[in-house]
């Protein structure tokens, strides 16, 4: 077990300073100051066979012998204050060194501790510098998917308005295909009864269509002459399905024109200016409502 070269402490482990005095492992001891040889020296008896050099008178022996005395006392109580003084010194130095072993110590573990900080500083740095480049590469990105989106948000409402003028001339086209279809309805019934046309059913139903119709009153048809406006009223009924067909007469002095209608058995002539009916003729046998049936 390794001791203490200056106090003979027992040194622990790897300790390389004493815990009591504070020297270091393996120090020599110090040596006494040449003040403490000397003093020595000087305390040190005289030899045994002095050597008188001036020959003086004797003197009493016994007032030499306590300045002898005294003066040895003094020089022992200087030693003693000394070693006192070079004890408590030592002391303090071996502290002191004991404190400069932990202060190196501590330096010693605070710059391992700084390299580490440095190391994570400089790792936190790099990251920071990674972190920032994926922070704008991000806002770059957000910016252009931004702009994408106005974009879009703009082709949306462009569509939209697309759409609905599509859908509005989808709904004129509707309209117009179901007025067509009205009309193709009504024309293709008109064209039946144009293709199967019949004669009317009776003198009140003839009356009616004549009330209705503006030949005689439409100032379209003033400046036709009677034989004119008799085929006139003749395609009116016939576009309604009706048959009136216009005869023409004529003598020396005049041309004749009337519509006839057949009712029956019945004949009636219609004046195509006025709508004036007089009843004609009749057959022996009734007429068919159509003269030409279709099935």
């Amino acid at each position: 077990m390794p001791y203490c070269n200056q106090c003979g402490n027992e040194l622990k482990g790897n300790e390389q300073f004493c815990g009591v005095c504070g020297a270091k492992r393996g120090q020599k001891p110090a040596e006494e100051p040449a003040t403490v040889k000397q003093a020595s020296a000087s305390a040190m008896p005289p030899p045994a066979t002095p050597v008188s050099v001036n020959q003086h008178p004797p003197q009493k022996s016994g007032g030499t012998g306590v300045w002898k005395m005294i003066v040895m006392a003094v020089l022992a109580t200087g030693l003693i204050a000394v070693g006192v003084l070079y004890g408590i010194e030592n002391n303090y130095l071996n502290k002191a060194k004991a404190n400069i072993a932990d202060l190196e110590n501590n330096i010693a573990a605070m710059q391992t501790q700084l390299a580490a900080e440095q190391a994570n500083a400089a790792a936190l740095q790099a990251q920071l510098t990674a972190t920032i480049s994926d922070l704008n590469a991000s806002r770059a990105e957000v910016a252009q998917l931004e702009v994408n989106l106005a974009d879009s948000e703009l082709r949306i409402i462009n569509l939209e308005t697309e759409l609905e003028e599509a859908n509005t001339e989808l709904a004129q086209a509707y309209a117009e295909i179901d007025g067509l279809t009205a009309s193709n309805t009504a024309l293709s019934t008109e064209l039946d009864s144009i293709k199967d046309p019949r004669h009317f059913d009776s003198l009140e139903e003839l009356e009616t269509w004549l009330e209705n119709d503006d030949t005689d009153t439409n100032d379209a048809y003033s400046a036709l002459t009677p034989q004119a406006k008799a085929y006139v009223l003749q395609v009116k009924a016939l576009r309604d399905g009706y048959l009136l067909s216009a005869c023409i007469d004529w003598d020396s002095n005049y041309i004749y024109s009337w519509n006839i209608a057949i009712i029956g058995k019945a004949i009636y002539s219609i004046n195509a200016e006025t709508d004036a009916i007089n009843a004609g003729p009749s057959f022996y046998d009734e007429m068919p409502l159509h003269p030409l049936p279709l099935s």
